[in-house]
């Protein structure tokens, strides 16, 4: 299942991508504890005077939520075993 994972995931456009990691995430402790922190911090402002496209990243940024996310996504990557054959490869050019 592993290696289908990998060849499906690279046969995808970057939007089908980031649907497939999305639906994978969305339901995870991390992704809720994520969606709490922002609701929390907009709803600590009294007036919200920048677009929300803007803010968000902001308030992800300033809480180190976008690392979370990043962690998240590498950890449902490794588990599929999208990373295996790469690490192979290199450990493999490490011994000549």
């Amino acid at each position: 299942m592993n290696d289908s994972f990998e060849e499906n995931y690279m046969s995808l456009s970057l939007n089908e991508r980031s649907t497939l990691i999305f639906d994978q995430i969305k339901d995870t402790y991390t992704f809720w504890k994520i969606k709490k922190a922002i609701k929390d911090e907009l709803v600590k402002k009294k007036e919200i005077t920048e677009d929300l496209s803007t803010l968000i990243p902001k308030i992800m940024t300033s809480q180190n939520l976008d690392t979370k996310v990043k962690n998240k996504v590498q950890e449902i990557m490794d588990k599929q075993g999208f990373f295996k054959d790469n690490i192979t490869i290199a450990k493999n050019k490490f011994k000549d």
